[in-house]
């Protein structure tokens, strides 16, 4: 499993021009998940609520002190099984299942 978190001010995917996807304040999630990875999903979606990604308001030093539950922050989650293969992290354990499972061909 993969995640790429991106912080953002507002956030919206279209699909044929048609919104399907908004949020505000909070984090675009990038999640590439294979078969075999249901044992990580509960420690990967803490993980990325826990991340402090947020500047703290009251502290001028510019710290990011805050999470996006602290900052009441939205959450907007793009799967793309391809993350695993095209950024090079398709792991022996995760071929194993993810040719079949995601219509791929092994050239």
């Amino acid at each position: 499993m993969r995640v790429i978190n991106q912080r953002v001010k507002s956030s919206q995917v279209q699909v044929n021009g048609e919104i399907i996807g908004k949020i505000g304040c909070g984090l675009n999630l990038l999640v590439g998940i294979a078969n075999t990875d249901e044992s990580e999903l509960d420690w990967m979606a803490r993980k990325c609520l826990e991340l402090r990604l947020f500047p703290d308001s009251a502290n001028d030093g510019g710290r990011w002190d805050k999470s996006v539950e602290d900052i009441g922050g939205e959450l907007l989650v793009l799967t793309s099984t391809p993350t695993i293969k095209v950024r090079g992290f398709l792991t022996k354990r995760h071929r194993k299942g993810a040719y079949s499972e995601w219509g791929w061909h092994r050239d």
